[in-house]
C-alpha cells in the first residue's frame, strides 16, 4: 500500500501536459495523501479555490514559466555503470564513429574490464551519481538492471520509486541450480537490507536473467517460475545486436570469443560445445518462446532486431519493450522503428552513461522528434512507459493517481501560446528541470 504523510498541496504552473496527449493551460492540481484529487483549470478556478475556507489549508506553489508533467519514467538503465561515462564520451570523440558497426561485443570488452577494477563502494558511488542524474532529468520511476543491486539502494536513498533487477548469469546447463540458488541468496540478503525494507513500498527487487546469450534456458525457467510465483516481472536484454542473433541461429565467432573471457575461472573447456539449445536457427524471441520464458511477465530492452514474426510473437505473449534509440546508434546497432511499438506496451530508457550521453528520457524522446510528434512521445516516457512497468497508477495527470510530478522550467515561454507549442517547448535542448515531487512531496528542487 502507498501512502503519504506529506501535506496537502496546490501546484500550479503556466501549462499541464498530462500523459495522455492532453493538457490545460494555467490548470493547479489538489493533492493530498500523495494523490491527485482533483485538477483545476484556469488561473480563476484556482484563485477561487485558495479564497476558500478549504484552500487555506493547502500549500501552494505556483511554478511560472514553466510545464508541469507527471514524473518521467526511464524504463531501461544500468545506474551501476554510470561512473563509466567516460566509454561514451570515448566513442564520440572517435573519428570513425560514422562508419562503426556492431560495436556491441567490442564495447563489452571495455564496460567489463573497467567495472572488474571497481571496489564495492566504487559500485555504490556510482549508482549514487545515477540517481542524482535521474532526478536533474525530471525521472521519479526507472527500471533497472544492476549487477551488484547498488542500483536498488541509491533509488532508495535519492527518494525515487524504481524495479531493479538483480542480475542473473549462466550459461552451464548443469550448475543450473547451482547459480540459481547462489542468485536467491544475494536477494534475499539485498531484500534485508535497511534502507531497503523502509523503502518497500517505492523500490522493488526482481530477476533480471542477462540476455539469451549468457544465460541458459534451464536458468531462465528458474526465474521465470520465481517471479510468477513471487508477482514480479522478469527483467531481460533482447535482440540488441546482430551478432547475439547470428550466435543463437548458428553460431558467431565474435561471440564465442567474449563469452570464453568473460566466464568466471573454473568454468567447463566444452562449455560452448555442450550447449543444446544454440544452432537450431531461431531468433532470440523463437528461442524465449521455446522454452517458455516469452510471456507478459517479460520486460525486454532493446528489441532492436525483430523480423515481423518476432513482433508479432513478442505482442502476442503480453510481454513489453524497452527501447534505447540513442545507445543502439552508439553502439552501431541501428534504430528501432518506434512506429511497431505504438500498439504495444512499450516506452523509452536510455541504457547506462556508458553507452548514452545521459540518463534523461525527454532528451532521449527529443533525438526522435524529427520523426514523430511530441504529444506521442510524451506518452512513451510517462503514461505508456508506466504501463510498460505495470505501474498504471503513475505516468498521468489524472484524478486518482499517484503525484508523481515534474516540474519543467522554458527557456523561452513568450512564445509558447498553445497546447501544441507547449509539448514542442518541453522538448527544447534549452529547457530545464525546475523540480521533482514523489507522492506529492519534493524531492529534488533545482540549485537546492
Amino acid at each position: 500500500m502507498n501512502y503519504s504523510t506529506n501535506p496537502p498541496l496546490l501546484l500550479a504552473a503556466d501549462w499541464l501536459i498530462d500523459g495522455l496527449g492532453g493538457g490545460e493551460a494555467e490548470a493547479a492540481l489538489i493533492i493530498e495523501e500523495g494523490l491527485i484529487k482533483k485538477i483545476l483549470t484556469g488561473k480563476e478556478s484556482r484563485d477561487k479555490f485558495l479564497a476558500s475556507d478549504q484552500g487555506s489549508r493547502y500549500r501552494f506553489i505556483n511554478y511560472e514559466s514553466a510545464v508541469l508533467s507527471p514524473g518521467l519514467i526511464n524504463l531501461h538503465t544500468h545506474l551501476d555503470y554510470t561512473a563509466a561515462a567516460d566509454l561514451y564520451e570515448q566513442y564520440e570523440n572517435d573519428q570513425e564513429k560514422q562508419r562503426s558497426q556492431n560495436k556491441l561485443f567490442q564495447w563489452l570488452y571495455k564496460l567489463v574490464s573497467k567495472s572488474r577494477q571497481w571496489s564495492a563502494e566504487d559500485f555504490r558511488q556510482s549508482a549514487a551519481s545515477g540517481a542524482e542524474k535521474l532526478l536533474a532529468a525530471g525521472v521519479t520511476f526507472c527500471v533497472d538492471s544492476s549487477y551488484t543491486g547498488e542500483a536498488a539502494r541509491a533509488l532508495a536513498e535519492a527518494g525515487l520509486k524504481g524495479l531493479v533487477g538483480l542480475e542473473l548469469f549462466g550459461l552451464d546447463e548443469n550448475r543450473a541450480a547451482i547459480n540459481f540458488e547462489r542468485w536467491c541468496q544475494r536477494w534475499a540478503a539485498l531484500k534485508q537490507d535497511p534502507l531497503l525494507s523502509a523503502a518497500q513500498n517505492r523500490v522493488t527487487l526482481t530477476v533480471a536473467p542477462h540476455a539469451p546469450y549468457t544465460v541458459a534456458p534451464s536458468l531462465w525457467q528458474k526465474a521465470d517460475a520465481f517471479a510468477e510465483k513471487n508477482s514480479l516481472p522478469v527483467l531481460a536484454h533482447l535482440a540488441e545486436s546482430s551478432q547475439e542473433c547470428l550466435w543463437l541461429k548458428a553460431g558467431d565467432k565474435e561471440v564465442d570469443d567474449y563469452i570464453k573471457w568473460v566466464s568466471p575461472p573454473g568454468s567447463r573447456e566444452d562449455l560452448l560445445e555442450s550447449l543444446s539449445f544454440r544452432g537450431k536457427g531461431r531468433t532470440p524471441v523463437e528461442h524465449l518462446k521455446e522454452h517458455q520464458v516469452l510471456n507478459s511477465r517479460l520486460i525486454a530492452a532493446h528489441c532492436l532486431k525483430f523480423s515481423q514474426t518476432d513482433l508479432d510473437l513478442f505482442a502476442e505473449s503480453g510481454a513489453r519493450a524497452a527501447l534505447c534509440p540513442r545507445s543502439n546508434a552508439a553502439l552501431g546497432n541501428g534504430c528501432p522503428d518506434l512506429k511497431r511499438f505504438f500498439d504495444l506496451p512499450a516506452g523509452l530508457g536510455t541504457d547506462s552513461l556508458a553507452s548514452s550521453p545521459d540518463l534523461s528520457p525527454r532528451l532521449e524522446a527529443a533525438w526522435l522528434t524529427k520523426n514523430y510528434d511530441s504529444r506521442s512521445l510524451h506518452c512513451l516516457i510517462t503514461e505508456k512507459a508506466a504501463k510498460a512497468a505495470g505501474m498504471r497508477d503513475l505516468g498521468a495527470i489524472e484524478v486518482g493517481r499517484r503525484a508523481d510530478l515534474a516540474i519543467f522550467r522554458l527557456a523561452e515561454p513568450q512564445k509558447v501560446r498553445s497546447l501544441d507549442e507547449a509539448y514542442d517547448a518541453f522538448f527544447a535542448s534549452k529547457t530545464e528541470t525546475e523540480a521533482v515531487f514523489v507522492d506529492g512531496g519534493q524531492i529534488w528542487a533545482k540549485n537546492s
